[in-house]
């Protein structure tokens, strides 16, 4: 497989479709490309780089056209590979949540889009996605037909030549889908929304850049899904920033305030991630007067986060007043607040942002007991993988403050590996930040020494 050419389509949310397009290529052509079974050459070599603004290496390519030995063992081999065992998913994998590998969560996606045409949602197809998704016992957001169902897919693809032809009941379909990824998410399955969501999601964007009479509808849609691909991005820090505009953008289109609000709600999040505290308290701030017209939970995370920035700011006052306040509305409840699906918080999270809050104002003790209610370690809340790491990360620095050796290089020790076998580039890092602050503090400890080779490793 071409790894950087499928890296480079994916970090845009293109389609196979829509990238076959820019290239003047069918959509098998570039399918093939992608497997590394065929290489586009020429005019279409030349097309390709003009479209994603690469050079013919950048996107995994020799000047001719040629595969670059670099790329891997993947691309070497020249013959299609097999499709995903379902039966090797079932065996392996709890029946109360879905894990895909890679390779079954590409297969699902080209499943949706179908390769060259929706004609191609034969049964096979369509018996082949009732295995894959119906193992898991994951409840989505549709029912199992209408999700395979290609009709919407066709009038979707129909309608861009002609916006104002669009219905609410095609773009109702695609709002479900959305949905479907938001919870396949929170069932710690970023990879699998990462398929699914370049299906679709330009072709909505496009119509949501059009006056129409759902034009509404499509901007909510795209909005939507842009916050979603800002959550289940792993580390590209630019790339979410952009996504996150886009979301802010579109959600100005929709007239509802809680997808404005979850928008910048994003948005701010990824500036402290990015460590832009002044632009997070700011988007912060924008969201706050808006709060009263949202779900108690999202109102919750607003709190959260400006309890957040404004610990890192070093005001204090104002730091523990929201933290006060998101505990104050923050639902006994959470899963069933209107808002729960994509507002990606739940009481673990409530608990990881007041250790965010207590570390950033020099309160390690406060910090280490609020993410003792959680420990990444052995969770005692359902929660998601990113932040599970984080919440490690944090208690390894937080122990390492209290001057505990041997908590620190443990849980650090364990962060370093969940994100690296996760594939978090910005928790990778995070942990080797906690490593640093660990090595100042006992520079000659041989425990400390013995965690050195993991992060050159991943230097």
């Amino acid at each position: 497989m071409n790894q950087k050419l499928r890296n480079a389509r994916k970090q845009r949310l293109w389609s196979q479709a829509f990238a076959a397009d820019k290239a003047e290529v069918s959509e098998r052509t570039y399918m093939r490309w992608e497997l590394g079974t065929q290489t586009p050459r020429g005019y279409n070599l030349s097309l390709l780089c003009q479209a994603f603004g690469m050079s013919p290496r950048d996107l995994g390519y020799t000047d001719d056209g040629h595969l670059l030995d670099t790329i891997g063992d993947a691309t070497a081999s020249k013959s299609v590979p097999a499709q995903p065992s379902i039966y090797e998913l079932q065996e392996s994998q709890s029946p109360s949540i879905i894990v895909l590998t890679r390779e079954q969560a590409s297969y699902l996606s080209s499943i949706l889009i179908g390769e060259d045409k929706m004609a191609h949602f034969d049964e096979s197809r369509r018996n082949a996605l009732k295995q894959l998704l119906g193992v898991s016992g994951l409840t989505l957001a549709m029912p199992m037909n209408e999700l395979i169902n290609p009709e919407p897919w066709d009038r979707l693809s129909r309608g861009l030549t002609k916006p104002t032809n669009i219905n609410e009941e095609t773009l109702a379909h695609f709002s479900k889908l959305v949905d479907t990824c938001w919870g396949l998410n929170n069932a710690s399955q970023p990879e699998t929304v990462q398929e699914i969501l370049p299906t679709f999601l330009p072709r909505v964007e496009t119509l949501a850049q059009t006056y129409s009479k759902n034009q509404k509808m499509a901007a909510a849609i795209a909005s939507q899904g842009y916050i979603l691909a800002a959550e289940v991005d792993k580390g590209n820090v630019p790339a979410l920033e952009r996504y996150c505009d886009l979301a802010v953008q579109y959600s100005q289109l929709t007239g509802d305030y809680s997808i404005q609000v979850a928008a910048l709600k994003q948005m701010a999040t990824i500036a402290l991630v990015a460590k832009k505290t002044d632009k997070a308290l700011q988007t912060y701030q924008r969201a706050l007067p808006l709060t009263r017209y949202v779900s108690p939970l999202l109102r919750a995370r607003i709190y959260m986060g400006l309890a957040s920035a404004y610990a890192r700011c070093g005001n204090q006052q104002d730091a523990l007043r929201y933290r006060g306040r998101a505990h104050e509305v923050f639902p006994s409840q959470p899963e069933e607040d209107p808002s729960f699906l994509y507002t990606v918080c739940n009481e673990a999270v409530l608990h990881l942002y007041d250790g965010l809050t207590y570390m950033d104002l020099d309160q390690p003790q406060q910090a280490w007991d609020a993410l003792a209610q959680v420990d990444g370690l052995n969770p005692k809340f359902p929660v998601a993988e990113s932040w599970r790491i984080e919440i490690i990360n944090l208690q390894g620095s937080a122990a390492a403050e209290l001057g505990n050796l041997e908590m620190s290089c443990a849980y650090v020790e364990a962060g370093a590996n969940a994100a690296a076998e996760q594939g978090y580039e910005i928790w990778q890092s995070e942990s080797a930040d906690v490593f640093k602050q660990i090595q100042l503090r006992w520079p000659s400890e041989t425990r400390v020494q013995n965690l050195e080779g993991l992060f050159q490793q991943g230097s």
